[in-house]
């Protein structure tokens, strides 16, 4: 098999207050709801490898489809985004990659003050994950990086408890240029718990994106928001 398909909904619910993820409840799909957003991630070829400098210039990032159409969180929700932002994925037989591309029309006003990991990123620039790999909708796994290069990770328990001490083995490296900042992530499929029997490698990832400055949260993938206001 070439490729694996990664499936991304949303099965999340951003707590403004709290500035957490809570998963949301499995719920029937109500009448005329759209397909959910799906992305295919790329199976390297033998002998290609990802050269961890935060720049996406090997080819196989150029195979890779991007998520592109992130929208607005707040204050505008489902509204076409400040900034625009791509996602890739591809993979080997031992790790999955993700490639971030975060434009920025002000790139020398990036923020990116925290340098500690699993430090909170107070106002700084952002770009967080999350991954199912059970398809529950109760448990999963949380990732952020600033600017800066900082990680920071926890398990997502039900009841959207959060535990930051999972300190799990991946790696990030952040590029800032006159675009934004890149990012190139390393995530060892050993450092996820899901099925390896299945036909495919179920994620079910939920993106983030908080630019500085006061501009707004974008998210992806484009679904109905059941976000409780403030």
């Amino acid at each position: 098999m070439n490729r694996v398909r990664f499936v991304f909904f949303c099965l999340l619910v951003l707590m403004f207050g709290r500035r957490q993820f809570a998963f949301a409840q499995n719920e029937a799909e109500p009448a005329g709801t759209p397909p959910r957003p799906a992305m295919t991630a790329v199976r390297m070829d033998e002998g290609e490898r990802v050269v961890l400098d935060g720049i996406l210039d090997e080819q196989f990032w150029q195979r890779a489809e991007p998520a592109t159409n992130f929208i607005q969180q707040e204050p505008r929700i489902g509204e076409p985004t400040t900034e625009q932002t791509e996602v890739r994925i591809v993979f080997n037989r031992g790790q999955l990659y993700l490639g971030i591309i975060c434009f920025d029309s002000e790139p020398d006003q990036l923020i990116g003050f925290q340098l500690r990991r699993d430090e909170g990123l107070g106002s700084d620039d952002r770009f967080q994950w999350t991954m199912d790999t059970f398809m529950t909708g109760r448990e999963g796994y949380f990732f952020e990086i600033n600017p800066s290069g900082l990680m920071a990770d926890a398990l997502l328990t039900a009841g959207g408890g959060q535990n930051r001490q999972l300190d799990g083995i991946w790696t990030a490296k952040v590029r800032r240029s006159e675009i934004g900042w890149t990012a190139e992530i390393e995530i060892p499929f050993q450092t996820l718990n899901f099925d390896p029997q299945a036909d495919t490698t179920p994620t079910a990832p939920l993106a983030l994106r908080r630019p500085g400055r006061l501009r707004p949260p974008l998210r992806w993938p484009r679904v109905p928001c059941r976000c409780p206001r403030a």
